[in-house]
């Protein structure tokens, strides 16, 4: 098993061991769902509610190492926790709060990643509304992966829709101009 998996494989059991809703999202998921890529960590989205916070974080503190001074506090401000697995992959905990992430997080799916380890991931709908909200250029990169693999099968009323129901968080215009622009490239 290589060593992102591993890491993978320790966090989920942690979350899953307290039932908790979470799914994978970033690198490891578009691999599931578009093209497989190079990726140096794990990214998972976990739910966490408002006021929970410490809480949570304290727990996954006792058992991962964070990845810099006052982890904590950090992730009290930006929603992230960044902590490492035993074996030293680098594991990003998103704390999900809104409305859309739970949504996202409750259609997640159960994806077998390899022989004893199926993973929740986000959806290759979420997973595009995911990577055209973070916009970087490999996001970009990703959800064109996405289209290429799945292109036919995605709902894109779904995608449509749920960009334009976190349109207070984004510029909804550049990214359905974007969005189609992958959709196009995908049918050729």
């Amino acid at each position: 098993m290589n060593r992102n998996l591993t890491a993978l494989k320790e966090v989920a059991a942690f979350l899953k061991g307290r039932n908790l809703k979470y799914a994978l999202i970033g690198g490891l998921a578009v691999g599931c769902r578009g093209q497989a890529r190079f990726t140096k960590d794990v990214d998972i989205s976990c739910w966490v509610d408002l006021g929970d916070e410490l809480a949570f974080i304290n727990a996954v503190l006792e058992k991962f190492s964070a990845r810099m001074e006052d982890a904590a506090a950090f992730a009290i401000s930006f929603r992230t926790l960044v902590i490492e697995a035993s074996n030293g992959v680098p594991i990003d905990l998103a704390l999900a709060c809104f409305p859309f992430e739970e949504e996202m997080l409750s259609r997640a799916t159960s994806v077998k990643i390899q022989a004893g380890l199926a993973i929740n991931v986000l959806t290759a709908e979420d997973l595009i509304l995911t990577k055209a909200m973070a916009g970087r250029s490999q996001d970009w990169i990703d959800i064109q992966g996405i289209y290429d693999r799945c292109g036919p099968d995605l709902d894109n009323a779904a995608i449509e829709s749920r960009v334009l129901a976190v349109a207070e968080l984004i510029d909804t215009d550049e990214i359905l101009t974007r969005l189609q622009e992958c959709r196009e490239k995908a049918e050729e």
